[in-house]
């Protein structure tokens, strides 16, 4: 272990000291009159398991926000949520923390982006008509969702991720890439992206990488996507191996979407 700094001490008794502004992110448990209680993620950007919360009444996974007068129209249980103010002073808990602004991020959209190596893994997507199961094990360097102003590790999750499809969004694109060979397969309606990505995955086939923007709802551990892509590694054609296929509502099989070809370098 490196050597540690020494401890800097101040008497403040005849003088003292001006305070910044600090940062309470987390998720939300309840939202009540003039308070929110958060599983607190980061405190100035830090995560709570730096912090020792001993004397102060305060516990992380039940960190309660005064909140004021502030306006907390929007905000339910699940939500990410931002707080700028200060903490309460020592011993004082609750509320652990009296708020002088909010930041509601439920109209942000959510990012996904799962890597399972250069090799990839033929077990990382459990294709069905209505969602994809995305396995949170064999995770090589990019495992997360960005969730407001959280970062939350898919590694840490005890169950697969569900990748469903929006049902009140437009202009949804579900893409399939193969890596290597500089193509990819675009879909406007997810039935027909789900009826070719199980086609290819073969059981052999391994998937490289999967991306996602939408809604993450970390209560349910399922993420609601506008756009979602699934890139193949190995020699999976899929039978389109340069051309993208564009469905349309009233496609009912693959051979009557139009197709048109695409270079889209993945």
């Amino acid at each position: 272990m490196p050597p540690q700094p020494p401890m800097v001490t101040v008497d403040a008794t005849a003088g003292e000291i001006q305070l910044d502004l600090t940062q309470a992110s987390g998720l939300i448990n309840d939202v009540a009159s003039a308070a929110v209680t958060i599983n607190l993620k980061t405190l100035d950007s830090l995560p709570p398991t730096l912090f020792n919360f001993t004397g102060t009444n305060s516990t992380a996974t039940a960190y309660v926000v005064n909140t004021g007068t502030l306006p907390l129209d929007g905000l339910a249980a699940g939500q990410p949520v931002r707080f700028s103010g200060f903490v309460a002073p020592f011993g004082s808990a609750p509320p652990d923390f009296n708020a002088q602004t909010v930041v509601n991020f439920s109209g942000v959209t959510d990012h996904l982006l799962l890597s399972y190596g250069m090799g990839g893994s033929a077990s990382a997507i459990i294709a069905s008509n209505t969602s994809l199961q995305a396995a949170v094990t064999g995770l090589s360097f990019a495992h997360y969702i960005t969730e407001g102003p959280l970062l939350v590790d898919v590694s840490t999750l005890t169950s697969p991720l569900m990748l469903v499809p929006s049902t009140t969004a437009s202009g949804e694109v579900f893409s399939i890439g193969h890596f290597g060979q500089f193509s990819t397969e675009n879909f406007n309606a997810f039935s027909d992206f789900e009826a070719q990505l199980a086609m290819e995955l073969n059981g052999t086939t391994p998937v490289v990488a999967v991306s996602a923007t939408g809604s993450y709802d970390s209560t349910t551990g399922t993420f609601t996507a506008t756009r979602i892509v699934v890139v193949l590694g190995g020699s999976s054609q899929g039978g389109m191996s340069s051309s993208s296929s564009m469905s349309s509502s009233s496609s009912s099989s693959m051979s009557s979407s139009s197709t048109s070809s695409s270079s889209s370098g993945m």
